[in-house]
């Protein structure tokens, strides 16, 4: 069986391999503080896997855009620049084949996207700790504020507290020097809006079925219709539809019942929720 990677084996083989003859724990760190603990930190490199992530940038991606716009002064059709984890392809640019410009015409159309590298790293194991990295060199290290934790979905890289409330930051966010605070408050932002959401959907549900509820009940008239803005040759047509006579439709005393109307028809609808309104006002 294959023996397990010991991260204090890799320190002793390293040591020794800078002179040092102790063969104790002890004699070991005698030996580190004796020598520098950054000689030793520099040969030991951690084996971190990491996940990464393109973070836009908007001053990166102008600057990559007016780069390769001035290495390519006859091209047209630029696209807004992209941000890409691969530091080679910083300030480079991608050609897109849009196809023919028509079905006669032989010639393809391009478009080009610049490029600008901004990433960033998360570990994949504690996903407490993340790297900024940008043109191609280490921008900040940015530890997860207490009780929050990296993690990624289909929008991008996030950080999530423990009741599962998800903030995803820009480069902007990434790079204040109160990370921890603001994020935190933007937390707090996401909690108050969903809050207010959930208390938004169930007032909408409540007035659904209020309105379902009336709509059997109340009389819709030709002033409700009108009201709310169809024309009266609309309202005559589509009254015409379900066999009722023109000379009843514009008469001042006609009603007809909102359980008959198909409230798919917004404008419909619109004139069946002001009558339930106005008979609601008269019964006051």
């Amino acid at each position: 069986m294959m023996k397990k990677h010991n991260s204090l084996d890799r320190v002793t083989k390293i040591v020794r391999s800078m002179g040092c003859t102790a063969t104790t724990t002890k004699g070991i760190i005698r030996f580190i503080k004796k020598n520098g603990l950054k000689a030793v930190k520099e040969e030991y490199k951690p084996r971190i896997k990491f996940k990464s992530f393109p973070i836009m940038d908007t001053t990166l991606g102008d600057g990559a855009l007016n780069i390769c716009q001035e290495r390519n002064p006859r091209l047209k059709n630029w696209n807004s620049a992209e941000a890409v984890v691969d530091e080679k392809l910083h300030n480079k640019m991608e050609s897109i084949n849009e196809g023919r410009y028509s079905s006669r015409c032989t010639y393809i159309k391009y478009s080009y996207t610049p490029q600008y590298h901004s990433e960033l790293r998360v570990a994949r194991s504690s996903k407490k700790v993340a790297f900024l990295w940008q043109s191609g060199k280490l921008i900040r290290t940015l530890f997860a504020p207490s009780g929050l934790m990296w993690g990624w979905d289909e929008s991008g890289v996030y950080l999530q507290s423990k009741d599962k409330t998800e903030y995803h930051p820009s480069s902007d966010d990434l790079k204040r020097k109160d990370f921890a605070r603001h994020i935190r408050e933007m937390l707090s932002i996401t909690r108050v809006n969903r809050k207010q959401i959930k208390v938004t959907e169930k007032q909408k549900v409540e007035q659904e079925k209020i309105y379902n509820r009336l709509k059997n009940k109340v009389r819709v008239t030709l002033n409700d219709a009108r009201s709310v803005g169809n024309c009266l040759e609309g309202i005559v047509g589509y009254m015409s539809g379900l066999g009722y006579d023109r000379r009843f439709i514009t008469s001042p005393w006609a009603n007809v019942p909102g359980k008959l109307l198909d409230d798919t028809n917004l404008n419909v609808k619109r004139a069946i929720e002001l009558a339930i309104e106005r008979e609601c006002l008269m019964s006051i």
